[in-house]
């Protein structure tokens, strides 16, 4: 197996692990790739992620394209997105090489931004796209699928998947998802003509077109400000045709993770003998 390895920066606990991680691979005849390898495009068979839920999203939104599955090992604060905490690392490692798990295709969203009927930016996130930034309150007039739903004031709206759904969504008042599907929130809503939280299924289409009088919002993607819209633009929101693809163990279910808090128990653990 070819094995790549991406490390959250600034996290001495997270390196170390590292290097012990790497040297339980090579013994076992596996090839181990630093993450930068990856990204120029040698090819491995999965990456082992060790960092928190941050850093598990930028692999896997990096990954997506070439459906390299990845697995979260819990070295961050919350760690919902990880599979497994840093004690069950070797354990993780393990089965992955027997070939004891699934890789779980998580739905994706995608933001296309319309000028004119022309397509001039498309971004997607594997957590949620926010219609947000700005410094002060945004009106934001919302269609699903062709309906008006009304007008939204306030910081923003997001798009949240399913893994996303316990992000920023969860912390404005969405609800959380267990099944496939999208959540609409109005983010710190001083005024809506709808109601502030939404499910929808993944076939939904979300149009966005911008109102406000003395700002523009910024469409950002899991986090990263990479558009900011003009007041001609149309932003839809819907689908991605990429998939975030995550490794499951079935170590730990989604609802468990939940009564833990989200976050999963760090404690160190040497490694097995080879």
């Amino acid at each position: 197996m070819r094995i790549g390895i991406a490390v959250r920066p600034a996290l001495p606990e997270a390196s170390e692990a590292a290097k012990a991680l790497k040297s339980w691979l090579r013994a076992r005849k596996v090839t181990v790739l630093d993450f930068e390898r990856v990204v120029e495009g040698e090819s491995c068979d999965a990456v082992m992620v060790l960092g928190g839920d941050g850093t598990l999203l930028q692999v896997a939104n990096q990954m997506a394209p070439r459906e390299i599955p990845a697995i979260g090992i819990n070295y961050g604060h919350v760690g919902y997105l990880c599979e497994v905490g840093a004690e069950r690392i070797f354990e993780a490692a393990e089965m992955i090489l027997d070939g004891r798990y699934t890789v779980d295709r998580r739905t994706m969203v995608r933001a296309t931004v319309r000028r004119k009927g022309r397509v001039i930016r498309t971004l997607d996130a594997l957590n949620e796209i926010l219609v947000g930034g700005a410094t002060r309150t945004l009106t934001l007039h919302v269609e699903i699928n062709g309906d008006a739903l009304g007008q939204v004031r306030g910081d923003g709206i997001i798009v949240a998947t399913r893994t996303g759904s316990t992000a920023y969504s969860f912390s404005a008042g969405g609800s959380i998802l267990l099944l496939d599907g999208f959540v609409l929130v109005a983010s710190n809503a001083v005024f809506s003509a709808s109601i502030r939280s939404l499910i929808m299924s993944t076939d939904a289409v979300v149009r966005i077109t911008d109102q406000s009088f003395s700002t523009t919002p910024y469409v950002i993607a899991d986090g990263q400000r990479d558009y900011r819209m003009r007041k001609e633009d149309v932003l839809d929101i819907g689908a991605s045709p990429l998939k975030g693809n995550l490794i499951s163990l079935g170590l730990v279910t989604p609802v468990h993770k939940l009564s833990l808090g989200f976050g999963l128990r760090r404690v160190s653990q040497s490694p097995p003998s080879p």
